[in-house]
């Protein structure tokens, strides 16, 4: 059994039924998926309100309807009235409706625009169920294949320090944790909840738990209208509670042999977290980090991702100005969501206004955009703060072409290329672009082929978007589509 991953860019379906989100290159089984989401299905252009969601899946090897959940916010753009901001989640552990992908209507009401369920599991990836598809909309997928175990679950933090048992069956020790939370319950059914919350967590087992995370509160019903946002470096989860005056409640996580234990180090509040945690079958090397954008546009922008030669990198983007303290109002405005590697990119990125008073006759506004870029972070008011495509993958790090700057952070997961030792009798070909060996142990004497996701050592050709000339790379198609080299259902790239 070999780790693998890897990335599928997708817009979801019109119409309802099941649909498949695959990558014919994943040859072991997939058993989780992360995914991000939104309800607009044109690229580089402002869409109307702001939706935005994260979802997890996984198949622990118990349960005969698996497990997920699945978080949207959602700011209403145009409002004459207080600002609706609310948070959209849902979560099964078995027997209910397992949620995937979904985001709130566009407007006020409390009802589901997209809703798409878990199916199954299927070869090379994962079936849905299109439900609700009164919005259509764009993401991009990390599917995990070949692990040893792999998790959804769901806890509350206190202040009491308090251990969360993972378990596929039995318990085990994970490699890799991704959460997201805030104050409010998870309840099996969608529910809807004030404050659009926007959180994302990531804890590796290096010896220290090392996490980082990044929160984002956009404030229901506050006028002027306000938002806040905090970026950590050592810290797994944050939740602010109230209006004026908001608290920040701060989550720790350590890892243990049987799971991890948690605790809420600043603030009082609970914090309700969903996450997704893996068990690696050959651990590779992992980086979390916050990092610094570029202010003003650069072809080159170098991130270091210590000892780590990344294959995937996930995070979050913001406008924050600095890490480990909490920002109000125009830095906390706008955030981005986004996943690449040396194929593949995709980034979503929501905003909701800050400082309007919409009763006083200037109306709320919030936005979505979604791009294939690396990173996208709309600013406080709408427009493109950063805009970043993919350069390289480096020996320690990676390179990002920001043809649009300003103040900011990213924070970051970046999964690196497993080591490699050499053993006789076999070639073993390790990419590190749409999928990816994470490791492999041979014998003395073999021969090992190394390809950095666009042409291999044994190929001279031009160097083509996502495929060498002449190559044929399946990658992220839906049923009855073509897709080469990471292009997405109706393209075809060459």
């Amino acid at each position: 059994m070999a780790d693998q991953m890897a990335l599928v860019a997708f817009t979801t379906p019109s119409g309802t039924g099941t649909w498949d989100i695959t990558d014919s290159s994943l040859t072991e089984t997939v058993k989780a998926g992360l995914f991000f989401n939104c309800a607009e299905t044109s690229d580089d252009a402002n869409g109307s309100h702001a939706l935005l969601n994260i979802g997890f899946v996984a198949d622990d090897g118990v349960q005969v309807d698996e497990l997920s959940a699945a978080s949207c916010a959602r700011s209403t753009d145009n409002l004459t009235t207080t600002p609706t901001c609310q948070t959209v989640k849902a979560t099964s552990v078995g027997g209910a409706a397992d949620i995937v992908l979904m985001t709130a209507s566009k407007g006020t009401a409390s009802t589901l625009g997209m809703q798409h369920d878990f199916s199954s599991f299927i070869t090379n990836g994962i079936r849905l169920n299109a439900v609700t598809v009164t919005n259509q909309g764009k993401g991009v997928a990390l599917l995990f294949a070949g692990v040893s175990r792999a998790v959804v679950g769901a806890f509350g933090a206190t202040t009491t320090l308090t251990a969360e048992a993972v378990a596929s069956p039995s318990t085990f020790r994970p490699d890799l944790i991704i959460l997201s939370g805030d104050t409010g319950a998870w309840p099996a059914a969608a529910t809807f909840g004030n404050d659009g919350r926007l959180n994302l967590g990531f804890v590796i087992d290096d010896g220290s738990s090392s996490q980082v995370c990044y929160g984002q509160d956009l404030n229901n019903g506050l006028e002027p209208s306000d938002c806040d946002a905090e970026a950590r470096t050592d810290r797994a989860g944050i939740a602010y509670t109230g209006d004026a005056g908001r608290a920040t409640n701060r989550l720790r996580i350590t890892v243990t042999s049987t799971g991890f234990d948690h605790q809420i180090v600043t603030g009082t509040d609970p914090i309700n977290c969903h996450y997704l945690a893996i068990q690696f079958a050959s651990k590779p090397p992992m980086f979390v980090g916050n990092f610094a954008t570029p202010t003003s546009p650069t072809s080159a922008a170098a991130f270091a991702t210590t000892g780590v030669t990344p294959q995937i990198v996930i995070g979050s983007s913001s406008l924050l100005t600095a890490t480990d303290a909490s920002e109000s109002g125009a830095t906390a405005g706008g955030s981005g969501r986004f996943m690449f590697s040396s194929t593949v990119q995709r980034a979503i990125s929501v905003h909701s206004e800050a400082g309007l008073t919409a009763t006083a006759g200037t109306p709320t506004n919030a936005d979505t955009r979604v791009g294939t870029h690396s990173v996208l972070t709309l600013g406080n008011t709408g427009s493109v703060a950063h805009q970043a495509d993919f350069v390289s993958m480096d020996a320690a790090g990676f390179t990002l072409n920001f043809t649009t700057a300003a103040t900011g952070l990213l924070t970051c997961l970046a999964i690196g290329v497993g080591n490699l030792t050499s053993v006789q009798g076999e070639t073993v070909q390790i990419s590190d672009g749409f999928v990816g060996l994470l490791s492999q142990t041979l014998v003395v004497g073999e021969v090992v082929e190394i390809s950095d996701g666009f042409a291999s050592a044994t190929q001279t050709a031009a160097m083509d978007p996502g495929v060498a000339t002449g190559a044929t790379f399946q990658g992220g198609a839906v049923a009855g589509t073509t897709t080469q080299g990471g292009a997405e259902d109706g393209e075809t790239v060459s």
